[in-house]
């Protein structure tokens, strides 16, 4: 199931005091400590931030067996994350119970394409969250900063994050994200303050910004937690998130769903 999830579940268990677990990782060959234990964190949008488009989405829910286009040096830019120890962590508005014509779920269909254009796909260091609901697919700004405060509760370190609308921005923002380290690629590039990717593709950005990401971790450190569960992460729905301050006032109660991912 992945050591991000198992890591997560960790640092929750540990922040209430469930169990005893503090286990120090030994460091990798390099000296760099394991990834467990140092949990940085890039995430991404993934529709017209890592595609040429949302109009590529469209085009395969109508054509299932079409290949949306990625943009240029995309996935060698986060693959690149990936070499240097950080968690690639994927939000996509795509609607969790959203099934393709071809009767493959659309998780299914964009793990597929993950995998056919060399993105780091789930592998124990990656993960990929999908809208829980229709509502929140169209209005993903709540899902997408919950996503990203739940993260940080539980010891990760959003270091960097990318995307192309101003809901990613914005739930960017809403986390605490700061903006040199929020990059925008797309019409909206350089969109309220963040950093703009110019052109629309990755290579200039993977030719002279990487190089200056540090490394932060060894992927091939002995992971120290249990890899069978999923990461405790919760949403209460795009209604409840945008009516929060009155729900509070009113001392309701909502019911919270574990949101999917792998």
């Amino acid at each position: 199931m992945g050591r991000l999830r198992a890591a997560l579940v960790a640092a929750l268990m540990a922040s209430t005091a469930a169990t005893g677990l503090a286990v120090a990782s030994p460091a990798g060959a390099d000296g760099l400590p394991s990834c467990d234990v140092e949990r940085h964190v890039v995430v991404t949008d993934v529709d017209e931030t890592l595609t040429t488009s949302d109009g590529e989405n469209i085009h395969q829910l109508l054509d299932p067996s079409y290949d949306q286009k990625e943009r240029d040096d995309a996935s060698e830019t986060f693959q690149a994350y990936h070499d240097k120890g950080y968690w690639v962590v994927y939000l996509t508005a795509r609607p969790e119970t959203l099934v393709l014509r071809d009767g493959r779920p659309y998780r299914t269909a964009t793990d597929d394409w993950f995998t056919a254009h060399d993105f780091p796909h789930p592998d124990g260091v990656t993960e990929v969250y999908f809208s829980p609901d229709l509502l929140s697919s169209l209005l993903p700004r709540g899902y997408k900063g919950e996503v990203v405060k739940a993260l940080q509760a539980q010891g990760f370190q959003v270091d960097y994050a990318y995307g192309n609308a101003t809901t990613d921005f914005q739930a960017y923002k809403d986390a605490g994200l700061p903006l040199d380290r929020t990059f925008s690629i797309g019409k909206l590039a350089g969109w309220g303050g963040t950093t703009p990717i110019p052109d629309g593709t990755y290579t200039d950005h993977l030719a002279t910004f990487l190089p200056t990401v540090p490394d932060v971790c060894d992927m091939g450190a002995t992971p120290q937690t249990d890899p069978s569960v999923c990461p405790p992460v919760t949403y209460d729905g795009l209604l409840p998130w945008l009516f929060r301050d009155l729900i509070a006032k009113l001392g309701m109660q909502i019911r919270s769903h574990v949101l999917p991912c792998h």
